[in-house]
């Protein structure tokens, strides 16, 4: 698969998209509040990449993580005010007691973090993160659900030509999981931004998921 990953900039009124070494994550941002879903490698471009939206990391209140593979959780060191959140069932993978591959473990995070059920809502000042387990990529993959309106999936789905396809085969644990999970999100309404770590974003999600929903 060839990575396609977005641009650094400003995708909506809230969102920012930042391009990090083959992945991307968001930031979303309301008023004074700032957000994370993942944080990239643990590279300085994160910072490079930063500056050039003027968002200060130390700002940023929380990380979501869509599961712990190290492209999207390397950049945590980035954001030292943000408080951590992942989906319970990703907990087997950073504790070493589920393999990500036959030849690897996941590291566990560098700093405590708090486990997520799903469907469970969290409130950081006035934005609302809603949390939907999408296991397939990972047993505890996540995707969130923000302000009712953003939808960041991870790698739960990739977008090709605009439409949703399931990610990578052979990066993922359990493929009829994954197929089960996007049918899942497939059911939302009103998303007016579908978001993916390595194949950027939509802006039409009902075209995005149209071979979903038959």
């Amino acid at each position: 698969m060839l990575f396609n990953v977005a641009e650094t900039e400003k995708i909506n009124t809230n969102v920012y998209s930042v391009k990090n070494q083959g992945v991307n994550f968001y930031l979303f941002q309301e008023g004074n509040d700032i957000i994370a879903v993942d944080t990239g490698n643990n590279n300085e471009k994160t910072l490079q990449e930063l500056k050039l939206i003027n968002i200060d990391p130390k700002q940023v209140k929380a990380i979501f993580f869509t599961h712990s593979d190290y492209d999207h959780t390397g950049g945590i060191k980035f954001f030292p005010n943000a408080k951590i959140y992942v989906g319970e069932a990703e907990e087997q993978m950073l504790l070493g007691k589920t393999k990500r591959f036959l030849w690897t473990k996941t590291k566990n995070l560098p700093r405590e973090y708090t486990l997520l059920k799903n469907n469970e809502m969290i409130t950081i000042g006035n934005i609302k993160v809603k949390t939907l387990s999408t296991p397939g990529h990972t047993p505890g993959s996540t995707s969130y659900l923000i302000n009712d309106r953003s939808l960041f999936t991870g790698d739960t789905l990739r977008l090709a030509k605009g439409k949703v396809k399931p990610f990578t085969w052979w990066l993922n644990l359990d493929r009829k999981a994954m197929r089960i999970s996007i049918r899942n999100l497939a059911q939302l309404q009103n998303i007016e931004l579908l978001a993916t770590a390595h194949t950027g974003y939509t802006k039409d999600f009902k075209r995005a998921m149209s071979e979903w929903t038959r």
